[in-house]
């Protein structure tokens, strides 16, 4: 009788750990299932438009209440699984204390949401007007990062900057508008013409 009853509880535990084994292995299975379908789901979810806005205008107002700067395009065409925004032609009005309104535009521009940033390429011009103090300069590049949120501007590619008739090339670009600080990296070189001469100057 005791091994009757041995045999019958060996073989209980032994199938109590199949069933385990059994349950477990299945369990697997299916986990292992359902992350491949949402990986293959993610990978096939296409990447399109899911709006789009033509000539627009968005004004960002600051924690002063103070207008900051105004963005416009031709065309904003949004892409969700990115979360990033394409536009035609884009154009920014940048507005600080004190100073004449910073106009920049780019053939194409693409804005990342999620950090507020800013890529212009194609034809990049920044132009800030003269005022009653200050000297008017216009800046030329090829593309150029805008951080709006810090106020800053750069770029690693060659820029070329007028001011009246003086000008200056480098590459590498560094400008924090709030600080007042800007710096070219390297390959600097200026021309500076007095002001009752319109022929080229020599390099200092």
């Amino acid at each position: 009788m005791d091994d009757s009853a041995n045999n019958a509880r060996f073989r209980l535990i032994v199938l109590l750990i199949l069933a385990a084994v059994i349950a477990l292995a299945s369990f697997w299975l299916a986990e292992v299932m359902r992350r491949n379908s949402l990986q293959m789901g993610a990978a096939e979810k296409p990447n399109e438009p899911d709006y789009f806005v033509e000539n627009f205008q968005v004004l960002r107002v600051a924690a002063s209440g103070q207008p900051h700067y105004i963005l416009s395009g031709e065309k904003l065409t949004h892409r969700p699984v990115t979360d990033l925004s394409d536009i035609n032609n884009a154009q920014m009005l940048a507005f600080n204390p004190g100073q004449t309104p910073l106009h920049t535009r780019g053939d194409q521009a693409q804005i990342e949401h999620q950090s507020n940033r800013i890529k212009l390429l194609g034809n990049v011009k920044v132009v800030r007007a003269a005022s009653e103090s200050t000297q008017g300069w216009t800046m030329k590049t090829q593309a150029l990062l805008l951080l709006p949120d810090e106020d800053q501007i750069t770029t690693d590619l060659p820029v070329e900057i007028v001011s009246g008739k003086s000008q200056l090339t480098g590459t590498g670009m560094f400008v924090d508008n709030t600080n007042g600080i800007f710096r070219l990296s390297q390959q600097v070189h200026s021309v500076i013409l007095p002001a009752n001469k319109a022929s080229t100057g020599g390099k200092p």
